[in-house]
């Protein structure tokens, strides 16, 4: 995992975890969150 942070935009006050990978381009999608997790990652 790189250690370089990476400004994500976000527009509102409060965001879901799933909105957040996926504006970080983490992941493809939001729902996409929860098995990642599930999974330990």
């Amino acid at each position: 995992m790189s250690s370089d942070a990476v400004d994500v935009p976000i527009k509102d006050e409060k965001i879901r975890l799933g909105q957040f990978l996926k504006l970080a381009n983490l992941i493809d999608s939001g729902s996409d969150a929860k098995p990642l997790l599930a999974d330990g990652r």
